[in-house]
């Protein structure tokens, strides 16, 4: 007699509304499908759903219900939304919108690097998330390159902040240090092709790592990334602002060309980043220079 068949599978139903897709996501404890809901025309969906076992211990249910809470509070252009929650025959699961895309980390594993300028863009959308849900009372410990997911919304490219390891909590204490220690290696890794906490004598300053990169970046990533707490950034806003200061006109090349979505605002970072997208000043000035000499020279034919 062969055994029962499993009731997921694709195609399989799924609390009398769902239809299962694929299988994006697994592990011995819960898996990940991609699905359709066919309650709300059959838009597409994700569905988080713990095995039987999972779903009976205490200590899973207890990090399931705060991973439920959280997604209740955030809301907002950066963050998964969660579309509902509930037990189906002895198994608990959550339904979030899709996610399509790749993480920083799997962006860095492609192309090793990232220019100074990019990098802004990235770090802006980060910044106001991690503000959003300390806003919501959520805490973000735990940021990693993992955290941050670039994700596909039709010809334009949304930046989502996700917690794989859930490390989130819902006991912010107003402190945004550990979350901007997490953006400045992250930055550090984007900008160098390694991470700040590799070899004996880390972090070295970005310039002796990746020669061509500005004194500016090192005295940024000497700060952000200080032993002593008290000598970082004290706000994000400050935190920001020292990295768009210290990016002008320091763009280290990357291995393609940065990507700005169709539909991005015409806001103070996209003028930072069409600053470092320009060339070095030293040229501009000597072509300004070379035409002052030209328009001289006929005045005084």
């Amino acid at each position: 007699m062969s055994p029962p068949r499993d009731p997921l599978y694709p195609g399989a139903s799924f609390a009398d509304r769902y239809t299962l897709g694929s299988v994006l996501e697994s592990s011995a404890t819960r898996a990940t499908w991609s699905a359709v809901d066919g309650a709300a025309s059959d838009a597409r969906v994700t569905i988080e759903i713990l095995s039987r076992r999972a779903s009976t211990d205490a200590q899973t249910i207890e990090r399931f219900r705060r991973a439920v809470a959280i997604g209740g509070r955030l809301d907002g252009p950066h963050f998964v939304r969660t579309l509902a929650h509930g037990e189906h025959e002895g198994r608990l699961f959550v339904v979030a919108e899709p996610l399509d895309g790749e993480s920083l980390e799997a962006r860095l594993d492609r192309y090793r690097r990232m220019g100074a300028g990019e990098c802004l863009r990235w770090l802006a959308d980060v910044a106001n998330a991690v503000a959003d849900a300390r806003a919501a009372g959520v805490s973000t410990d735990g940021l990693s390159t993992k955290s941050v997911i670039f994700s596909r919304t039709g010809q334009s490219e949304v930046l989502k902040l996700v917690d794989p390891t859930e490390a989130w909590s819902l006991e912010h204490d107003g402190d945004d240090h550990r979350s901007m220690w997490a953006m400045a290696s992250m930055l550090y890794r984007a900008v160098t092709g390694v991470s700040p906490t590799a070899g004996p004598d880390a972090p070295l300053a970005p310039s002796a790592v990746a020669p061509g990169l500005a004194r500016a970046l090192d005295a940024f990533f000497r700060r952000a990334l200080s032993i002593d707490v008290e000598r970082r950034f004290r706000s994000l806003d400050d935190f920001v602002l020292s990295f768009e200061a210290a990016a002008i006109g320091n763009d280290a090349p990357s291995l393609r060309a940065p990507r700005v979505p169709s539909d991005a605002p015409d806001d103070l970072f996209d003028a930072v980043i069409a600053d470092t997208r320009a060339r070095p000043w030293s040229t501009i000035f000597a072509t300004v220079l070379s035409v002052a000499i030209v328009v001289l020279a006929v005045a005084f034919r």
